[in-house]
């Protein structure tokens, strides 16, 4: 397991979905994922109150106002990397449960609904009138179930032979 931390060890996991891996080195890569997440996440809460200021709040340039944009577009693209370092995780051990035909679309599921969610989220908040609420909470529940399928069949079932 100390071997999965290295270089190398890094690149099998992240980078390439070809290969399998058992549950408990699904459970570290998923882990180590959510927990870089995390911190980004955290960072940009942080950051978030000098985003979407407008110029009668302060000054056209303002150094904070800046560097919340800077992080935003760095944690956009840290998004970007997680969620392929996710899908090639979960490619992995997909293949190792028995999964042959398609497991990088499954790998992806809970991804595509997650964003889906976001974008049908934000317009609704624009549009209250056209966009219908329950159509959100139905692919919020969906991105969530997709998710849990995934923490089930990957990282609670063993193998298949």
């Amino acid at each position: 397991m100390a071997g999965l931390l290295t270089r190398e060890g890094i690149n099998f996991l992240y980078r390439s979905e070809e290969g399998t891996v058992d549950r408990s080195t699904w459970w570290l890569g998923s882990v180590l994922l959510a927990a870089i997440l995390f911190v980004l996440t955290m960072i940009w809460l942080v950051l978030k109150p000098w985003a979407g200021r407008g110029l009668d709040e302060r000054a056209m340039i303002d150094a904070r106002t800046i560097a919340a944009y800077l992080y935003v577009m760095f944690y956009a693209f840290a998004l970007l990397f997680l969620a392929v370092s996710y899908v090639n995780l979960t490619s992995k051990r997909f293949r190792a449960r028995g999964f042959r035909t398609l497991p990088a679309g499954l790998a992806g599921l809970p991804l595509v609904l997650s964003g889906i969610y976001g974008g049908l989220y934000w317009v609704q908040l624009r549009l209250p009138d056209r966009f219908l609420v329950w159509g959100v909470a139905i692919v919020a529940l969906s991105a969530v179930l997709s998710m849990l399928w995934h923490i089930f069949e990957l990282g609670l079932r063993p193998d298949s032979d």
